[in-house]
């Protein structure tokens, strides 16, 4: 497994960054349905 430890290193800088905000879009994504969930049940409780 040492071997392998610059290959990873050796990444170019893009693709981390591209990892770094596919991951940031992924976690805006789930605060967001999070937030849609928690509206439609409140609308839900003061409806009934």
């Amino acid at each position: 497994m040492a071997t392998r430890t610059p290959l990873i290193t050796r990444r170019p800088a893009r693709a981390q960054d591209l990892f770094s905000i596919i991951d940031a879009i992924m976690g805006i994504l789930s605060l967001i349905t999070m937030i849609i969930t928690l509206v439609t049940q409140i609308r839900g409780i003061s409806a009934a």
